[in-house]
């Protein structure tokens, strides 16, 4: 499974394929245009995901940043995937 998000606009849904794994998260339970959302690997590693999109007409992009649990707000980007698909109507995402 290659690593990749799929962008659901009609039903506000980001599901996130990541080392073998499928994370979907709630795209309501963030801000709009800057979704932020913590999960968790299997082996323990704690990682956030970071999916912008500023405008219905932008390419949306994610990001995965990794975090050292011991340091408070100590984190950096380890990942940026390229492969996405999206579903549904952009417009849907952006009206509240």
């Amino acid at each position: 499974m290659e690593n990749k998000f799929v962008v659901d606009y009609d039903n506000k849904v980001l599901t996130l394929y990541y080392q073998e794994q499928i994370f979907m998260f709630d795209l309501n339970a963030g801000d709009v245009s800057d979704f932020w959302h913590e999960f968790e690997l299997k082996d323990g590693t704690q990682l956030d995901v970071n999916y912008h999109q500023e405008d219905v007409d932008d390419i949306p992009f994610c990001e995965i940043w990794g975090k050292d649990i011991s340091k408070p707000l100590n984190i950096q980007q380890i990942d940026g995937l390229d492969k996405y698909e999206i579903l549904g109507n952009p417009i849907n995402y952006f009206e509240v």
